[in-house]
């Protein structure tokens, strides 16, 4: 829904959208995705939706580069930080669907103490972030605290998952939590209740979710359209059978007034 929303505000190529979601086309991670990969594999154990194990990027020595060094003591806090707010695992990697939509939970939980309101024994879901935005209230995936109720890239997977599971699970209250760690230090992380007002909400996303869908089997039918940039093209996994793809600057028309 968010890359569909990129489409729609021709910000990413609906022909890379088509081969992603519908095509079932799998894009190689960059760097920044395969060090957050790997660093949800070493603490949940859940392999990736490509079912491949992600590696760290090693030294010639052997060793671990240094942001791979840094991120296990993340991972090391991450155990930590479970232990200590009584969060117990009882799924992970878990896909939930219903008639209309679906999802890959990175970790559903059980409370096993009160955690403010939330009492012991409480479903829960943890997703998992690792991110070099920390405290960055200016970026669309900046998780400054104070900003993220404005984040509607980053509430969306809070939206999405609390009412899928809330459907699926047949349960009138999952909360959800995002548990963010640092790439551009081994120190700062984060966790965000995300508390919804459902009434609100879960309606309008909905209508999202009916919304979308439409738009998109419009586009089936009418032709995606492409978006040419050199950049993006040379990095794509599907240039080689592409038929808009391009090795040269797209002209772009700039019109100036006094």
């Amino acid at each position: 829904m968010k890359d569909f929303e990129d489409y729609a505000n021709g910000l990413t190529c609906g022909l890379q959208f088509k081969a992603k979601y519908i095509d079932g086309v799998i894009f190689p991670p960059t760097e920044a995705q395969n060090l957050g990969l790997w660093a949800e594999y070493k603490m949940t154990e859940a392999l990736p939706k490509s079912g491949t194990a992600p590696h760290p990027e090693l030294l010639a020595s052997g060793k671990y580069a240094k942001k791979y060094a840094d991120m296990l003591i993340q991972i090391a806090r991450f155990t930590h930080i479970m232990e200590y707010y009584g969060f117990k695992i009882v799924d992970k990697g878990v896909k939930l669907e219903n008639n209309i939509a679906v999802g890959t939970f990175d970790l559903i939980v059980i409370t096993t103490k009160d955690i403010g309101t939330i009492p012991a024994g409480t479903t829960c879901i943890i997703d998992i972030k690792t991110t070099g935005h920390m405290n960055n209230k200016w970026d669309d995936y900046g998780w400054e605290k104070n900003s993220l109720p404005y984040r509607r890239k980053l509430m969306i997977q809070a939206i999405h998952y609390s009412w899928l599971a809330e459907k699926v699970l047949e349960k009138n209250d999952v909360p959800f939590f995002f548990l963010v760690f640092s790439t551009a230090n081994a120190i700062e992380s984060n966790i965000f209740w995300i508390e919804l007002d459902k009434e609100s909400v879960y309606p309008q996303h909905e209508a999202d979710i009916a919304r979308v869908a439409e738009a998109i089997e419009a586009e089936n039918k009418s032709g995606w359209k492409a978006l040419p940039d050199i950049k993006v093209c040379s990095e794509c996994p599907i240039k080689n059978s592409c038929p808009s793809f391009t090795d040269v600057p797209t002209i772009y028309k700039i019109s100036v007034t006094k």
